[in-house]
């Protein structure tokens, strides 16, 4: 029995032979077949860089991550205090390879973002560990600070300093403003210049689950209440050293681990308290706020909101890329079931060949929406970027699209992680073949940075705020919605399913379900806060009104945005990108069925008409899913899981390298 060549030229080679073996005796004699292959044919390189900025880059890190302490397969079954340090190890010898410069971040964002999305394709703990030093903690020296923490780059830049972020409470995540942790300051004497005074003043005000704090972060950005003789400012943030040289916990400073998690149990999260913990007047990262010398509060901006908002948003790229991560998370779960999909067989015609699992409708509909939803997802991932790092940043605006991506973006991803792991069997359930890990492990971007059910409730919030001028007079709003809805109606009417055809129909009606449930939340708001009803518990009761609110606001926007964030403009009109932008609308629609027949006044025959037009993008798309994929660009060193190369011989028993413990045993239970 022959083995697999271990290296990535092989493997590509052996998986499009079985495909094309499938797809041309499928297609060789269907003349209509071969003409929308040509039709829409296309090259994975060029539609790559439609998907990716700064190439080059992510290539140059794909290329590190060749060197063996990077190999994926290390850590399976490695114990918590090893899995640890093999994360730490890999984190300095990205630094030392000098490919990652945090001062990117300030000078060419777009390029810093590129280095580190490259990462979230590796294992989940070295992206999240890596991510927080290089993005959150390094992102906060350089945008919150000042010339006073110029002196601290360089070690960070080496990984000397080794940073975390410290945030999250014990007693609070989310609501950020009602965070415990003190900071006081103490006027000078003539022995001691002004300072501050860091304190946990209760068990619930210890900072709690931070990411590299656990064992080996020596230096953190920590937020905290400020407080100046005895008035209270707000929640400020401050560069705090937490460990000395020898890496123990410097004096006023105690540190706890949280032990196993649910997965990326490479990071070392801790738990942290002050105990009267003196800290210089430099430790405040005062680019939108300072305090003088002499204890004198100032800042340009007024009220502690505006203060907040403004540290927030020198944070969004993290936000923007956690949900460009997770879409990472996605394409690569995607990629390994379409690669087993398109070689294995199941069942079929008595008589005949099995069927390779791609073929079946059942697998088409599961899977290729999810295609879609990856290269939809990845556009307005671009756009957002381009938008948050430019220098006319509108914080309010950008601030909703980055809760927009990484919520809807986290939960496309478990999604799809989930359903790839089921179109898999049994193979998608082994360590090995990546996808039930990756699930595992990226759950947690669900409530990272922000949990998804609050940050729906902002964008629900923003919405709502963009509009108010026309909801001020809810009767027009709702006749001019009705006089949209009859015209939509009539046009479906008039054209019958031909009109999914048309891409402005659909448009239409994703902009008319958002504006249908916006009027809903609106007058039921006023409704009940008429009848006495406080806003806030007016607004708790609606909150399902407000997630649907949230999601078909998301799902327009992600829309409108499918052309604009191609990189590059030449491949806006490949017919294969304007059938996967179809596919994502129709697939929106028939998830949210119940609202295009409620709320947009529809017939019922519109369900029928939308899957028959899915069945038929189906069909197109089915010769060109492995090349969909692979411009995904992910490497082969990086998609490591047996299942999408040649996985028959990878499990053969002459394979030994593969099957060392059932070897043993049967060695053992024979003597």
């Amino acid at each position: 029995m022959k083995t697999t060549k271990n290296n990535a030229e092989s493997r590509t080679h052996i998986l499009l032979n079985q495909l094309s073996n499938s797809t041309l005796s499928n297609n060789n004699n269907n003349n209509n077949n071969i003409s929308n292959f040509e039709k829409y044919n296309f090259c994975p390189n060029q539609l790559r860089k439609t998907l990716d900025n700064h190439i080059e880059q992510r290539e140059q890190i794909y290329e590190l991550f060749k060197q063996p302490i990077f190999d994926l397969n290390k850590q399976i079954g490695l114990s918590l205090p090893e899995f640890r340090n093999l994360t730490h190890q890999r984190c300095a010898t990205i630094a030392k390879s000098g490919k990652v410069d945090i001062n990117l971040f300030v000078t060419e964002p777009l390029k810093f973002a590129a280095l580190l999305e490259a990462l979230s394709y590796h294992d989940c703990s070295l992206q999240v560990r890596f991510g927080v030093h290089a993005g959150l903690f390094s992102a906060s020296v350089l945008k919150m600070g000042t010339k006073y923490h110029q002196k601290y780059i360089q070690d960070i830049n080496d990984f000397k300093i080794k940073g975390a972020f410290a945030m999250t409470e014990l007693g609070h995540g989310s609501n950020i403003q009602q965070l415990e942790t003190k900071a006081v300051w103490v006027n000078a004497t003539d022995s001691k210049p002004g300072h501050f005074i860091l304190n946990t003043p209760t068990e619930t005000a210890q900072k709690f689950l931070v990411g590299g704090l656990g064992e080996y972060g020596n230096m953190t950005i920590v937020f905290s209440q400020l407080e100046i003789n005895g008035k209270s400012y707000g929640v400020h943030p401050f560069l705090v050293q937490i460990r000395d040289d020898a890496g123990n916990p410097i004096t006023g400073v105690r540190i706890a681990d949280v032990g196993p998690k649910q997965g990326a149990n490479g990071i070392d999260n801790g738990r942290l308290w002050f105990d009267n913990l003196v800290i210089p007047r430099e430790s405040l990262l005062n680019n939108f706020n300072d305090v003088a010398p002499d204890g004198t509060y100032s800042s340009p901006l007024s009220s502690p909101a505006e203060r907040f908002l403004a540290n927030m948003g020198a944070l969004l790229g993290a936000r923007i890329n956690v949900g460009i991560s997770a879409n990472n998370i996605a394409k690569l779960g995607v990629l390994i079931a379409l690669r087993y999909g398109s070689t294995r067989k199941q069942f079929g015609q008595k008589g005949k060949p099995e069927t390779t699992l791609i073929d079946y409708a059942s697998y088409q509909s599961r899977m290729f929406p999810l295609i879609a939803t990856c290269f939809a997802l990845n556009f307005f991932g671009n756009i957002a970027k381009l938008e948050a790092y430019s220098s006319q940043v509108n914080l309010k605006e950008q601030h909703t699209y980055a809760a927009c991506i990484k919520v809807y973006a986290s939960f496309f991803q478990n999604d799809a992680l989930q359903i790839s792991r089921e179109c898999c069997g049994g193979q998608g359930y082994l360590a090995c073949n990546r996808i039930g890990v990756l699930r595992a492990d990226w759950d947690m971007h669900v409530t990272v940075d922000g949990a998804n059910h609050v940050l729906y409730q902002q964008v629900a919030k923003s919405f709502l705020d963009t509009i108010k001028d026309q909801l001020i007079d809810l009767e027009t709003f709702e006749q001019n919605l009705n006089e949209s809805k009859a015209q939509l109606k009539n046009k479906y009417e008039l054209q019958g399913h031909q009109v999914l055809f048309d891409e402005n129909f659909s448009a239409e009606a994703l902009r008319l379900r958002r504006d249908s449930l916006a009027y809903q939340l609106a007058s039921s708001l006023m409704q009940q806060t008429s009848n006495g009803v406080h806003p806030t518990n007016a607004w708790d009761n609606l909150m399902d009104l407000v997630w649907k609110l949230s999601n078909a606001f998301t799902e327009h926007l992600i829309y409108i945005k499918f052309d604009e964030g191609q990189f590059d403009q030449r491949t806006v009109s490949l017919p294969i990108l304007k059938i996967l932008k179809r596919l994502f609308i129709l697939n929106c629609l028939d998830r949210d069925i119940e609202a295009v027949l409620v709320n947009l006044n529809l017939p019922n025959s519109i369900i029928i008409d939308v899957r028959c037009e899915m069945r038929e993008i189906f069909k197109i798309i089915r010769p060109f899913a492995l090349q969909l994929v692979a411009s995904f660009g992910i490497p082969e060193h990086m998609i490591a899981a047996p299942i999408a190369s040649d996985w028959q011989s990878y499990w053969a028993y002459s394979n030994n390298k593969n099957n060392q413990t059932h070897l043993c045993s049967a060695t053992k239970s024979n003597q």
